[in-house]
């Protein structure tokens, strides 16, 4: 859901990055033999191995062109009242950027935060700082129950963790999950069909990244 207005936000920085949208494919890092050969020792990919969880925030906003304008537009899509009581759920949730923003502008929410592991959730509750609306799930959403009664289920970043496979199971739950009326709203990257747009994007993006002071050949 939201899909136009994530489309339009893609389009609109189609010539920053490599697209934040709603989509169906993955982009993913190198693999460990190619980033060895880079001479990269304070890459984020390095501190992500060496250093705890706190290097995560800042990092994320460094590889994630428009990250902030992202997390605002997935808010701008909520079309509950901001008084409203909401129970939400919260997939992929760290580093807690949207979590903290999303209780900011709703006052009455019930969140549900879900990671696949302890350490992500651990950086999710530093930005939280123990907020008692929330709740801290440690699971692989791809096959765990999402519970049920949810207003609302947010996925910014993460449902391309899905394979093909398992996209059809996955939405099939998420609709159960939800109470009538309810909502998913999904920010997601894309990689183009084209090859030569594809290589345009993946250029784009290291550009971001290099402007940003990280290795972006080690992505």
């Amino acid at each position: 859901m939201g899909t136009d207005k994530c489309a339009a936000l893609s389009q609109r920085n189609r010539y920053h990055n490599a697209g934040d949208s709603c989509s169906h494919r993955r982009l993913e890092p190198r693999s460990e033999s190619s980033t060895a050969k880079t001479a990269a020792p304070q890459s984020a990919r390095a501190r992500a191995v060496a250093a705890p969880m706190p290097w995560l925030l800042p990092v994320t906003r460094r590889l994630i062109p428009f990250y902030n304008e992202q997390r605002h537009l997935m808010l701008s899509l909520i079309s509950f009242e901001r008084e409203t009581s909401l129970r939400v759920l919260d997939l992929g949730c760290a580093p807690g950027l949207l979590a903290v923003d999303l209780l900011a502008a709703f006052p009455r929410v019930t969140l549900t935060v879900f990671d696949l592991t302890a350490e992500m959730i651990e950086a999710c509750r530093d930005s939280l700082r123990e907020n008692e609306r929330v709740t801290y799930r440690v699971g692989d959403f791809r096959i765990a129950e999402l519970g049920n009664g949810h207003d609302l289920i947010l996925a910014s970043l993460s449902l391309h963790h899905l394979e093909l496979s398992e996209r059809a199971g996955f939405f099939r739950r998420a609709y159960q999950s939800l109470n009538p009326g309810g909502h998913l709203i999904a920010a997601e990257v894309i990689v183009d069909e084209s090859p030569a747009v594809r290589a345009q994007q993946y250029q784009l993006w290291r550009n971001v990244m290099r402007a940003q002071g990280e290795d972006a050949d080690a992505w």
